[in-house]
């Protein structure tokens, strides 16, 4: 057992260490999804600037801020009324991201590949609704693609709409003033606020069967120096939390390991009544869409100093 002072080495707190750990994976499943402020009016932004014509719009944002997941988010909410289609790369000639595209539609890939993709797109727009490519890693695309591109989806007339993600830097401004189109600029810059990283780890932890003394560890202490050393940044919230359900502590201190909470045992005895207050411990985890920073959650907040 570790004694919480960094002597020994530090155990991981339940069983399957893998399964918490999975919680905090890399990955664009919307489900995984916790909404924010910032990413809400983001998504409000692509919704409207898809819906008009010419139907293209650039999301951008610096490295680990969520743009794939955004992207997948997106497809959902648009599913009612638009054929989405997530490319993840952009590295293609117009001829192979309009094959890609048909097939991903789950058709016959013709000869002529953008001929088909404007056909499919105009028979798609006479039965009420539009075909949206939301593609990810836009930068890669080469410049005389992103010119053949932004001419194509003019010609389609909005049947055919486009959402670009990338970084927020000048390789992108270059592939999305090559489109030749009023691309609308929707930026994500703002990282998650201490009480949104916070809140996020509380309810990605609420929403699987995670061990109460795990949830008790993951309280206030730990939250706030995830969120300082991530600076709000999901990607690196999610790889400290990793680390810190994996060994018990949180490295990146240029001096060495940074031990975390160390006044609270990883043995549950003792708290009884906090880990009985945790969401999930006897009653359901909150569920539905709310904004983590307008409400953050079920969070230990019993252990911040006054």
């Amino acid at each position: 057992m570790w004694d919480g002072k960094g002597q020994g080495a530090p155990e991981p707190v339940g069983g399957d260490v893998r399964e918490a750990t999975a919680l905090f994976g890399e990955t664009a499943d919307p489900a995984n999804y916790v909404p924010r402020l910032a990413c809400e009016r983001v998504l409000a932004e692509l919704e409207r600037a898809i819906g008009r014509e010419p139907g293209c719009a650039a999301l951008t944002a610096a490295p680990g801020m969520g743009k794939s997941l955004l992207l997948r988010v997106l497809a959902e909410r648009l599913a009612d009324h638009l054929r989405c289609v997530y490319l993840p790369y952009a590295a293609l000639t117009l001829g192979d991201l309009c094959a890609w595209t048909i097939g991903l539609l789950g058709q016959p890939v013709p000869a002529d590949p953008a001929t088909g993709l404007r056909l499919l797109a105009q028979r798609t727009q006479a039965e009420g609704s539009a075909i949206a490519l939301l593609i990810d890693d836009a930068n890669s695309m080469p410049i005389a693609t992103a010119r053949e591109f932004g001419s194509f989806l003019g010609d389609c007339g909005g049947s055919l709409r486009a959402v670009l993600a990338d970084a927020d830097d000048a390789r992108t401004s270059r592939v999305i003033a090559a489109l030749g189109l009023d691309v609308v600029d929707c930026r994500l810059s703002t990282p998650m606020s201490e009480v949104e990283t916070r809140g996020y780890i509380a309810e990605q932890l609420c929403r699987s069967d995670t061990p109460p003394a795990l949830r008790l560890r993951l309280g206030a202490a730990v939250t706030e120096r995830i969120h300082s050393m991530s600076r709000g940044v999901p990607r690196r919230v999610n790889a400290l939390a990793r680390e810190f359900i994996a060994g018990g502590e949180v490295r990146g201190n240029p001096d060495g390991p940074a031990c975390i909470d160390d006044e609270l045992e990883l043995d549950p005895e003792g708290h009884e009544d906090e880990i009985a207050s945790l969401p999930g411990a006897s009653t359901p985890c909150p569920t539905g869409i709310r904004m983590i920073s307008e409400s953050p959650g079920p969070v230990d907040r019993s252990r911040r100093s006054s």
